[in-house]
């Protein structure tokens, strides 16, 4: 009972030898031949045949190494094998620390998603956003070596652009001069290293992401729009309020001007007349439909101010019309802030206005024998011209 136990497990042994796969160990590739050592056993790497196999069966040698006294499973000079299977991990972007930011130029003001990467040596922008967005680069002082953390190269091995500082923003109360360096081939659109967070030191909930707080080197530094601003005035011409208890003393010879510099006419559109200004479309052409851009909190103060004040004056009238125009402001040299309403898109569908304007010589041909000259500034003089219905 005992011998035919022995060959039962024999057999099994046998046959699981016969259908394992003979594994080949990795050898450097050379155009030499190695000479085998002496003194070591010459190992077989290629596939043997069924008649080999039952040879070897028949006089109890090794499939591997021919050797007696062990089977295959057990040979000592066989590889061994990892059991374990390789993983390979690409964290997605939505499992990393993302805060939205505004990138913010003359052309532009566009919002992207950022990553802070606390293992990277730099700040980076996609090549593909640079190309999109139609950025300024300008060729490094020296090359940049880049590494991924495995040792591999990125971006071909090195980086040689950076782009001209743009304006980057976060949530309308931070903003700084951004002047990354330019990788091409990356699929997140703008990159932060830990050396952003040294200066900043943002205060971060780590669990959603949000950055509610700032360093206070910042606030002096990079922050230009303060969280609690003092009220801010709009400077500008396009909107003035009548003012009380205003006395002044017009020379006898402007005498008949005197309704064209009053506070209150000013305050208020003209009647219409036959020579209102018409704007004429394009016919056919579609109604352009503006965009928001991202105010600071005093650019929303004054903002808020000249809507207020526009709509009492009758400047302006509340609409559910699908055109629109974008509105901004632009700071003024004294300060303040001037409102501007983006008509570009409007003004490329509207028929030109073709009248020769009067040449500059021939108007000062007429003025040669005066020697007293008057320069008159009106008051809102862009709202005294009525727009035709």
């Amino acid at each position: 009972m005992q011998q035919a136990l022995r060959v039962h497990l024999r057999s099994q042994s046998c046959y699981r030898e016969v259908h394992a796969p003979v594994p080949v160990p990795h050898q450097r590739i050379s155009n030499e031949s190695p000479e085998p050592e002496s003194g070591k056993m010459q190992v077989e790497t290629h596939k043997l045949s069924q008649a080999e196999c039952n040879r070897r069966r028949e006089l109890d040698l090794c499939l591997y190494c021919k050797s007696k006294g062990h089977v295959l499973r057990m040979c000592p000079s066989r590889l061994p094998q990892l059991m374990v299977s390789s993983v390979l991990y690409h964290p997605s972007v939505s499992t990393l620390l993302t805060i939205g930011v505004t990138l913010r130029s003359g052309d532009f003001d566009v919002a992207v998603t950022a990553i802070v990467d606390f293992g990277s040596a730099g700040s980076f922008i996609s090549g593909n956003l640079v190309k999109t967005l139609k950025l300024q680069r300008t060729r490094t002082s020296k090359l940049y070596s880049i590494h991924a953390v495995t040792g591999e190269t990125i971006n071909k091995g090195y980086v040689t652009f950076q782009i001209t500082p743009i304006i980057l923003c976060v949530e309308n109360i931070h903003q700084e001069l951004f002047a990354p360096f330019v990788l091409e081939n990356s699929q997140v659109e703008v990159i932060k290293g830990p050396h952003w967070l040294i200066q900043h030191q943002p205060t971060i909930d780590w669990k959603t992401g949000k950055i509610f707080n700032w360093g206070c080197t910042c606030i002096t530094t990079s922050l230009t729009p303060s969280p609690q601003p003092e009220p801010v005035s709009v400077n500008s011409t396009s909107i003035e309020s009548p003012q009380e208890n205003l006395s002044i003393t017009i020379p006898p010879c402007y005498s008949s001007y005197e309704d064209m510099f009053s506070p209150t006419a000013a305050s208020k559109l003209p009647p219409h007349r036959p020579w209102d200004c018409a704007i004429d479309l394009i016919p056919d052409e579609t109604i352009p439909k503006g965009r928001i851009y991202s105010l600071s909190i005093p650019e929303q103060m004054a903002m808020r101010e000249y809507t207020e004040e526009a709509l009492r004056q009758g400047y302006i009238r509340p609409s559910t019309s699908p055109a629109a125009a974008s509105f901004f402001f632009v700071p003024k040299k004294d300060g303040g802030l001037r409102p501007c309403i983006d008509y570009r898109a409007l003004n490329k569908i509207t028929v030109k206005f073709s009248y020769p304007l009067p040449l500059v010589p021939s108007s000062l041909e007429k003025l040669r024998n005066a020697c007293l000259f008057t320069k008159l500034g009106l008051r809102s003089a862009y709202n005294l011209i009525r727009i035709r219905e």
